[in-house]
């Protein structure tokens, strides 16, 4: 699972370094996921707090997994 956006609180001189970390990470893992059939990978609209932010997306990804 991959936050969307940025953790609330980031400072405004550090959120272009933020978005291209993410960015990176999201080309890295797409990457990956080609390789690897059995990797499942989500990316939803929520930052690092993403368990209280999107706790139902949160427990459905998992619950999936996990079947």
């Amino acid at each position: 699972m991959s936050a969307a956006h940025d953790l609330a609180g980031v400072p405004d001189h550090l959120k272009e370094l933020t978005a291209a970390h993410r960015a990176g990470v999201r080309e890295d893992v797409a990457k990956l996921a080609a390789r690897r059939t059995n990797l499942v990978t989500a990316e939803f609209d929520a930052g690092h707090g993403m368990v209280t932010q999107a706790p139902q997306e949160v427990a459905r990804l998992v619950g999936d997994f996990l079947r």
